[in-house]
C-alpha cells in the first residue's frame, strides 16, 4: 500500500511539472505590459528558463528509473544443436531447446525499487531549489530594474530642481548681487546630475537583458520599465516561524532526507547482495523415432529441470559494497546536518537585514525626509529672497 501512494505522488508529480512547464508548439511570445507585475516575470520564468527545464528533465529521468528498478530479469531462451546426434536406445538426440528465469533472492527487488523511489523524490525536490533559485534571479533583477527606474525618475527630479535654482543664480548675477562663483558651481553641479542622467540611461539595456536572461528568453524590443516597487509590508514575519519553516520546508533539506532514505535502502540492498539469485530452467531434447529398438517409449522426447545458483566464493567485494554504501548513507546525513546549520545561519543572518531594512525605511519615511523636505523648502525660499547663499541651498 505504501509502495501504491509512492508511486501515485510520483505520478501527481510528474503531471504537475510537465503542465507547469509545458509551452504549446508556435504559441506567440506573451507580451509584457509595462505594468506586468513580478508574478508575471516568475511565471514567464517557470515556462521558459534553460536551466528550470534542464532541473525539471533531470527528475523525470529520475523517475523513469523507478520501473526499472523494480522490473523481473528478462527469462533467457536456450537453444543448442547437435553437430554429431548422440544415439541412444531410444533414438538420435537431435537439438535441445529450454528457458531459464532468474529469480533475484527475497527482497531484493523491492530495495532497488524503494531506493529509486526515494531517488526521484529527491530529484523532485533538486527541482524545486532550481525554481527556488530561478525565482530568486528573476527577482533581483526585476528590482534591479525598477530600482533604475526609479533611480532616472529622482535624478531628473533634481536635475529640474537644480536648473530651476541656476536659473534664478544667473538672473541674480546678471544683476551683479551673485558672485561669478555661484554660477560656476551650480552649472557643475548641473553638469555632474546630467552625467549621471545620461549613466544611468545608458544601464537600461543590459539590465532589461538580465531580466530577459533570467526569465529565459532574450527579445530585441526594449523591455518596458516594470511596475512600481510596492511599498514594504506592515508586518514582518515572525523569526520563529520562518526558522522553523525553514527545517521543515526547505526542498534542500527535504533533498539530502529523501537521498539518506534512499541510501538507508541501499546499504540494506548491499547486504542481501551476498545472498546468490535462484535460476530455474526447463529443458526439451528433440529425440528421432528409432527403427532398431522396440522400446514402447522410443522418439519420446527427454525433459530437464535445472537449478543454478552462483556461489559467492570472493567475498571480500560484497563486504567492500557494504561498507561503500554505509559510508555514501553517513555522508547524506552528515550533508544534511550542515546544510541545516547553514540554512539556519542565513535564514538568521536574512531576518536581521530585513528587520534592519524595515527600520531604516520607518526611520526615512517619518522624519529624515519629512525634515529634509522642510529643510530644502526653507534654504530654496531664503535662497531666492538672497537671505542665504547657494550653498545653503544646494546642500541643505
Amino acid at each position: 500500500m505504501k509502495r501504491i501512494f509512492v508511486r501515485s505522488v510520483l505520478r501527481a508529480l510528474l503531471m504537475f511539472a510537465t503542465f507547469t512547464n509545458c509551452r504549446p508548439a508556435g504559441a506567440a511570445e506573451i507580451e509584457l505590459s509595462p505594468d506586468a507585475p513580478l508574478a508575471t516575470y516568475l511565471r514567464l520564468a517557470q515556462q521558459q528558463s534553460p536551466a528550470l527545464e534542464a532541473a525539471r528533465l533531470r527528475w523525470r529521468e529520475a523517475v523513469e528509473r523507478v520501473p526499472q528498478a523494480g522490473g523481473w530479469p528478462d527469462p533467457t531462451l536456450r537453444y543448442g544443436y547437435f553437430a554429431r546426434e548422440v544415439e541412444t536406445a531410444l533414438g538420435a538426440q537431435e537439438h535441445r531447446i529450454g528457458l531459464a528465469q532468474r529469480f533475484p533472492f527475497f527482497g531484493k527487488l523491492g530495495l532497488r525499487t524503494k531506493a529509486a523511489e526515494q531517488a526521484a523524490l529527491a530529484a523532485w525536490q533538486r527541482y524545486r531549489v532550481q525554481r527556488l533559485a530561478a525565482f530568486e534571479q528573476v527577482a533581483r533583477a526585476y528590482y534591479a530594474y525598477a530600482y533604475l527606474a526609479r533611480a532616472i525618475d529622482i535624478t531628473r527630479e533634481n536635475l529640474t530642481l537644480l536648473e530651476g535654482v541656476e536659473g534664478v543664480v544667473r538672473t541674480r548675477y546678471a544683476t551683479g548681487r551673485t558672485p561669478q562663483s555661484d554660477l560656476l558651481r551650480i552649472q557643475v553641479e548641473v553638469g555632474t546630475l546630467e552625467d549621471r542622467m545620461r549613466s544611468l540611461e545608458q544601464r537600461r539595456p543590459p539590465r532589461a537583458k538580465r531580466v530577459d536572461a533570467a526569465r529565459g528568453r532574450t527579445v530585441e524590443a526594449p523591455r518596458p520599465w516594470p511596475a512600481p516597487l510596492l511599498d514594504p509590508a506592515d508586518t514582518l514575519p515572525d523569526d520563529a516561524a520562518v526558522l522553523e519553516q525553514v527545517q521543515s520546508e526547505s526542498p534542500k533539506l527535504l533533498a539530502l532526507q529523501f537521498e539518506t532514505r534512499g541510501a538507508d535502502r541501499s546499504l540494506a540492498l548491499a547486504r542481501r547482495e551476498r545472498f546468490p539469485d535462484v535460476t530455474l530452467g526447463i529443458d526439451n531434447i528433440r529425440t528421432s523415432r528409432s527403427d532398431l529398438t522396440s522400446f514402447s517409449d522410443r522418439g519420446r522426447d527427454a525433459w530437464i529441470l535445472s537449478v543454478s545458483v552462483p556461489l559467492p566464493v570472493d567475498t571480500s567485494k560484497y563486504r567492500a559494497a557494504i561498507r561503500e554504501a554505509d559510508a555514501r548513507r553517513r555522508g547524506f546525513a552528515v550533508s544534511q546536518k550542515d546544510q541545516e546549520l547553514q540554512l539556519l545561519a542565513e535564514t538568521d543572518q536574512l531576518l536581521f537585514e530585513l528587520h534592519d531594512a524595515g527600520r531604516r525605511v520607518d526611520l526615512y519615511e517619518t522624519s529624515l525626509i519629512p525634515v529634509g523636505q522642510q529643510a530644502l523648502d526653507a534654504a530654496k525660499a531664503a535662497f531666492e529672497r538672497g537671505a542665504a547663499s547657494f550653498l545653503d541651498a544646494l546642500y541643505a
